[in-house]
């Protein structure tokens, strides 16, 4: 119930060294919006002075919010006036050269009032009552009210309430649809009652969907494709991986797919979200191993003859015996080194025979293991064909050149046998 102006309070200063002194009387206590009123007594060396001359600031946290001439009247000034803020208030009276002043405790002639519903669960639905009463407690029906509704310390929305006069509220509702702390602040305002605020909190903390892996991680060859299953919990969940591809085998299964197109360890994380559920992650890990390799030489011909240009093909299969083309080689052969690739030629010459020489082959591909090999061939000598060339006569004691003419011409040691006769 408000209280009624009950007890005048009487505030004398003495202003030093003045002619004029100045008592204010005030009405106590003070509601925003209700009538209030000061008067100020000025006296002159004890007498009352008649219709006297006063001005008046009214101040708020340093800062004047009404000023002016306050009304004369017979043996006093006055001034009535509303206060449309609550707060404590000055209120500075200066008369000729006298002044005073009065310190004024404005209550809010307004309280506001809000209750959520309990909200435990993603779309759970949220009803906000504000209760906005007078002093004595009737409800404000002109007000407008409005909701401010923040997740995680930022704005999500604004929803108008409306008066509902059967629970004498201002009431509205809306669905929460996401997880989170939540904060909800209700303002109301209206004619002649003072601006109100409230804020109440909440927070939602969703389920998280149920991922549970049947293997840790899964290995194999470089090419090979594995697959580790999960077990999901809702149905309803959808997963994806952040490598490889997921398929849903089953109503609560999801199976991940990776190929093994890498060597060493890739970790694989599998995040699974569903409505009305926090979404949940598991890591899993892939290992994938080179292939196993065998390294087979062929040479080509197989024999070939003294300084016979002659092939050596890398072949070069994992353990499947599938080829491995376009690996890079190493082939080594009497002292020269040369690069080649896998199931193609790389030329040699051969050395004179008869001979077994080496060939030494290593290749290696991405994925592959590198395999060496250490190969041997024959090589046959040259059939050479010719003849003798030398003069039809010569005479007694005279010398002279008999030529050797070889098919093919090579550098070769030659030795002669016969006699004369």
């Amino acid at each position: 119930m408000r209280l009624a102006p009950a007890l005048l309070v009487l505030c004398l200063v003495m202003s030093l060294g003045a002619a004029y002194e100045v008592s204010l009387e005030t009405s106590s206590p003070v509601y925003a919006y209700d009538l209030w009123s000061i008067t100020a007594r000025v006296t002159d060396e004890g007498s009352n002075v008649t219709y006297p001359s006063c001005t008046y600031e009214i101040l708020r946290d340093s800062s004047i919010v009404d000023s002016g001439s306050m009304t004369t009247y017979e043996e006093y000034a006055y001034l009535s006036t509303y206060f449309l803020d609550s707060g404590t208030h000055e209120v500075v009276v200066d008369c000729y050269d006298g002044s005073d002043q009065a310190s004024v405790s404005v209550m809010p002639n307004a309280h506001l009032d809000i209750h959520l519903s309990p909200v435990s669960s993603i779309n759970d639905v949220l009803y906000i009552k504000a209760f906005y009463e007078d002093n004595d407690d009737d409800p404000i029906t002109s007000a407008t009210c409005t909701a401010r509704i923040y997740i995680n310390n930022g704005f999500w929305t604004s929803l108008g309430l409306y008066y509902d006069s059967g629970g004498g509220a201002f009431t509205n509702d809306i669905t929460v649809s996401n997880s989170g702390d939540y904060e909800v602040t209700v303002s109301c305002d209206a004619i002649d009652y003072v601006d109100t605020s409230s804020s109440d909190s909440f927070s939602i903390v969703a389920i998280p969907v149920t991922v549970t892996p049947y293997a840790s991680s899964a290995s194999g060859y470089y090419g090979d494709r594995k697959s580790i299953k999960f077990g999901v919990s809702p149905s309803s969940a959808i997963c994806t991986s952040t490598y490889g591809s997921m398929t849903k085998t089953y109503s609560n299964e999801y199976s991940l797919y990776v190929d093994l197109n890498f060597v060493g360890a890739k970790s694989v994380s599998v995040t699974c979200s569903a409505p009305q559920y926090s979404s949940t992650s598991k890591t899993v890990s892939f290992v994938s191993q080179e292939l196993p390799t065998a390294l087979e030489v062929g040479f080509y011909p197989q024999s070939p003859y003294s300084f016979q240009l002659f092939s050596v093909v890398p072949g070069y299969y994992d353990n499947y015996g599938r080829q491995v083309s376009g690996a890079s080689c190493s082939l080594s052969f009497d002292n020269s080194t040369k690069s080649g690739v896998s199931f193609q030629s790389t030329v040699f010459r051969a050395p004179a025979g008869p001979s077994t020489p080496e060939v030494t082959v290593s290749c290696d591909a991405s994925g592959y293991e590198k395999a060496s090999a250490v190969a041997s061939f024959s090589v046959n000598p040259i059939q050479l064909a010719g003849g003798l060339g030398f003069p039809n006569s010569v005479k007694e004691e005279e010398a002279f050149e008999i030529g050797v003419d070889l098919q093919p011409a090579v550098d070769a040691e030659c030795f002669l046998n016969g006699e004369f006769v």
